[in-house]
């Protein structure tokens, strides 16, 4: 399998309430070379349970850090999970539309 052009670094903490509308907004994209590295920041909700759906998708990469260590301590080992081209961010309460990275992937390659 080649490398991704984007990977998606999405860190969370017991949001298991919202996550199934960000990673919809990114499982519906246009444009579908990507991978999304979530970072589970030791959530004490249901957030482990609910991610097994999304990750039968084999772009979906889960990991949990067993004790809450912060967002950006997340966010930075996503980055270096990350194999994709392209790095671009989404957080657990956020909705892309659903031509974000094929925009973003026509923009990097005019230049």
């Amino acid at each position: 399998m080649s490398e991704p052009l984007f990977s998606i670094v999405l860190p969370t903490y017991n949001r298991a309430h919202m996550l199934p509308g960000a990673l919809s907004t990114v499982a519906r994209q246009t444009f579908g070379d990507y991978e999304v590295l979530i970072v589970d920041d030791g959530s004490a909700d249901d957030t482990p349970e609910m991610i097994k759906t999304w990750t039968k998708d084999p772009r979906f990469k889960y990991t949990r850090v067993p004790k809450n260590i912060g967002n950006m301590a997340c966010r930075n080992m996503a980055l270096e999970m990350a194999t994709g081209t392209w790095i671009t961010n989404i957080d657990s309460d956020d909705f892309w539309t659903l031509n974000r990275l094929e925009a973003f992937a026509r923009f990097f390659k005019k230049r």
